[in-house]
């Protein structure tokens, strides 16, 4: 039928030579194999595609240097953490840019 008419018939079309039964196995069949399509995709596609679609939504951190292991608590000469970004390619500013929420 798909060579001869140009069209691949469904599982839905009406076939007048088959029996109830052979109807119904027909289409659980073409159900079933669909769905278990489906299912065997997600678990072999599934992780990758999750993490594809979550760097998309956060950034993944990589860190700079080593752990030092001294909790910032415990140091007594520092009194506040002003966090400043570095910008080297706007230049030098003759005063350290701060970053902080509004």
């Amino acid at each position: 039928n798909l060579l001869k008419h140009g069209t691949y018939p469904t599982i839905f079309q009406d076939y007048s030579w088959h029996t109830k039964s052979q109807t119904f196995l027909v289409t659980a069949f073409g159900l079933s194999s669909v769905i278990l399509l489906v299912i065997i995709s997600i678990f072999i596609f599934g992780k990758g595609l999750v993490e594809y679609i979550k760097s998309w939504f956060f950034k993944s951190y990589e860190g700079v240097g080593e752990s030092q292991r001294i909790d910032f608590s415990n140091v007594s000469g520092i009194v506040a953490y002003v966090p400043a970004v570095e910008l080297e390619h706007l230049g030098s500013f003759e005063h350290p840019l701060l970053r902080c929420s509004s």
